[in-house]
């Protein structure tokens, strides 16, 4: 299960095709949003989740989108990266942990 995980935590860098992760605690799917798979991948690699993200969205054209208004610029992108990082890795790393999926 280990071996899936990660290939589709890499999978994450190029697109949202998948949005579960297996678990050998529950022997199901867990819903990982794309953002969160690729918050997993950084903190694996050990490098800064937030510019570990933005520079994927960035080299694919892509922008965050913040109470219904895209994000343009690559500060404001950043800073909202920085609220969900934290938020992740209060909330959903340690549940992550638990289910085994990293």
């Amino acid at each position: 299960m280990a071996h899936l995980n990660q290939a589709l935590l890499k999978r994450a860098r190029f697109g949202a095709d998948t949005q579960l992760l297996v678990s050998p605690v529950t022997a199901s799917g867990v819903e990982v949003s794309r953002p969160e798979q690729l918050f997993l991948l950084a903190h694996q690699r050990q490098v800064d989740p937030v510019q570990f993200v933005w520079n994927i969205l960035q080299v694919q054209g892509e922008r965050l989108i913040k109470e219904g208004h895209v994000l343009e610029s690559a500060d404001a992108n950043q800073q909202e990266l920085a609220q969900q990082v934290q938020q992740f890795q209060e909330f959903r790393l340690p549940l992550f942990r638990r289910l085994q999926l990293i």
